[in-house]
């Protein structure tokens, strides 16, 4: 059974090791079986309504994410951020492992990933061109993998009100924004938080 991970657990902060070739081919980290691994995963991100997850938000230091893609939920082992566009585009971005907070950041708007892709029997190396939303989504992933928050990126962060939201934004050196309340972001946000997941 998984956990989630909230934030400021050190294994948020922390690089990810990449998974051997012996790893994807025998189906095992440790004691514990891949496949089952991506499956429960993907579990997760859809019950807490996520489009993304990484492995260090289970607790695992290893470079594995889920996502959801442009044809519908993808795993990727061992993804590496290949090509970026020139341009770069501002979006809300919030994070199931730091729950209630919403930050602006800048991000790529196109990028070219690859890695090892779960296609339901095992890991076959792929490259994907990803845009918009889903090119997001992979850039927030794939910092989780190298220990990095959306809040680290973030130019400008918002909380709804409470204690918790509150004290990790003054922890970070930022200034306390009232201009949205609670209200104010479900009025926004009526499913949730845009990329809950970590995304």
């Amino acid at each position: 059974m998984l956990t989630l991970v909230i934030y400021p657990h050190p294994m948020l902060q922390r690089a990810c090791r990449s998974l051997t070739k012996k790893e994807l081919a025998g189906d095992l980290v440790g004691d514990r079986g891949l496949k089952d691994l991506v499956n429960e995963m993907l579990s997760m991100m859809v019950e807490k309504k996520g489009v993304g997850l990484a492995a260090p938000q289970v607790g695992l230091p290893i470079r594995l994410l889920v996502m959801m893609g442009p044809d519908g939920p993808l795993a990727l082992a061992n993804p590496r951020l290949e090509n970026v566009s020139k341009d770069m585009v501002m979006g809300d971005e919030g994070c199931l492992s730091t729950p209630g907070l919403v930050g602006q950041v800048r991000r790529f708007r196109e990028v070219i990933a690859s890695g090892e892709g779960f296609d339901g029997g095992g890991f076959r190396p792929v490259r994907l061109h990803l845009t918009e939303m889903f090119a997001r989504i992979f850039q927030h992933e794939h910092d989780h993998l190298g220990g990095i928050l959306f809040l680290k990126r973030a130019e400008k962060v918002f909380g709804r009100s409470s204690s918790w939201a509150h004290g990790i934004i003054q922890s970070l050196c930022w200034t306390w924004s009232s201009s949205w309340s609670e209200i104010e972001l479900k009025e926004r946000y009526p499913v949730g938080l845009p990329f809950e997941a970590g995304t």
